[in-house]
């Protein structure tokens, strides 16, 4: 068990795993007023966590880099609570946010949550065989080159209530096609939204 407070995590880089911290097995991971700041992993800017627990709170995530998935965090099979938090300018091939792939019905929760600035060549935030809760949370000028620039749901559940999107951007390429707006969902994905605003 992992526990961080009112600390700043800055300039690491990890070549195999995420850039700060990589949690497995069952282990709990617990950080409050933690500020990370120009970290860079080849999945997961700042957190892998394969099998594990998260829970984060009052934290800042900012200018951290994946080579691969997950701007900030890389979650399989794992479970979250993000609450009253800032992602920002962080950047991604795959999930400039968030990259989670889930199984047995674990359900995960972001609320209060502000996503902005953030870029990648696919999605802002990516759910694969996963169930999440959204609530009161607000994307506004992320970038994909392609995908959906906000969410992408292959496979999964969400419940959204008071969401805000705005200023969000799917750029076309040359080498990329677009294949939405802000929400793109497939493989008998479901999307619950209500009391929100896309524009």
């Amino acid at each position: 068990r992992l526990v961080e407070s009112r600390y700043e995590i800055s300039n690491n880089k990890g070549s195999l795993g995420a850039g700060v911290v990589t949690a497995l097995l069952n282990s709990v991971l617990v950080m409050k007023g933690v500020n990370f700041d120009n970290n860079s992993g080849l999945n997961g800017g700042c957190i892998l966590l394969n099998e594990a627990s998260l829970d984060i709170t009052l934290s800042l995530m900012r200018n951290n880099r994946a080579e691969n998935t997950g701007g900030t965090i890389y979650a399989s099979g794992s479970d979250m609570r993000i609450d009253t938090s800032f992602f920002d300018r962080n950047v991604a091939y795959k999930a400039s946010f968030l990259y989670m792939v889930g199984y047995n019905g674990i359900t995960s929760f972001i609320g209060d949550a502000y996503i902005s600035a953030n870029e990648a060549t696919f999605n802002t935030l990516n759910i694969v065989d996963s169930q999440l809760d959204l609530d009161l949370t607000y994307f506004s000028d992320n970038i994909s080159t392609g995908g959906s620039n906000g969410i992408n749901a292959v496979g999964s559940i969400i419940t959204a209530t008071h969401i805000q999107a705005i200023q969000t951007f799917v750029m076309d390429s040359e080498d990329v096609s677009v294949d939405s707006g802000f929400i793109m969902l497939s493989y008998t994905s479901t999307l619950e939204l209500t009391q929100s605003r896309i524009a």
